[in-house]
This record gives structure tokens, sequence and C-alpha cells, in this order.
């Protein structure tokens, strides 16, 4: 982190009465730049299950996210390294989800028209 970084932090820090070291400040920044990298998909072409997850709001390992990913008309996952973890095109999960999204809509305006 560079000097000018750290005391405008230091600065900010001291309004509300904390201290922090440079290694702890270090650290804490690491931290968060793995985080925000690790939760950021904007910028992903391929996206994991937990990814997914996240697009739809589910928890990752739950029951609801095996069905999503066990439908048979959800994109089919791959694998880039034999044995590894799953990947599938973030395109493709974005077009499915934008179907099942319409199909939801169009049900519930046929439903909404039929009982008037």
């Amino acid at each position: 982190m560079d000097k000018d970084k750290k005391e405008a932090i230091d600065t900010e820090l001291e309004k509300v009465g904390i201290t922090l070291s440079t290694e702890t400040l270090n650290l804490l920044s690491s931290q968060v730049s793995e985080a925000i990298i690790n939760s950021d998909i904007s910028n992903k072409v391929l996206v994991t299950a937990t990814d997914i997850a996240r697009m739809v709001s589910y928890k990752p390992f739950s029951s609801a996210m095996r069905k999503i990913i066990e439908s048979p008309d959800f994109p089919k996952p791959f694998s880039i390294v034999g044995g590894g973890n799953n990947k599938w095109l973030k395109s493709q999960v974005e077009d499915w989800i934008l179907k099942k999204y319409e199909e939801s809509s169009s049900l519930r305006r046929a439903t909404i028209f039929r009982t008037r």
C-alpha cells in the first residue's frame, strides 16, 4: 500500500478513534481485495456453482441450487481440467435466467387476464 493511501486511511480511522499498524492495515487491505475479487463476477466468462447461486440469490449448496443445476434445460457444465470443478459459460447461464424470467412473466400475465 502506498504512503498516501495509508495516511488517508489512518486519518479516517483516527476520526473514530482507531489506530492500526502498517502490518495490520496491509493484511486487511489484501483480505478486502481478495473478497472483492472473489465475489465480483461481472468480468468473468466462466462461473462456478457458487457464482450462479449469487446470480439467482440462492444459498450456494441449497437443494434449490442443486435442482437448478440438475434441471434438464439448464446449461451443461464442463471442466477445464479433467476432474476439476465444473464451470458454466456465464452468457449461457444469463440466457437461461432471462428465459426463466420471461416464462414466469408470461405465465403471470396469462393468469391475470384469465381471472378477470
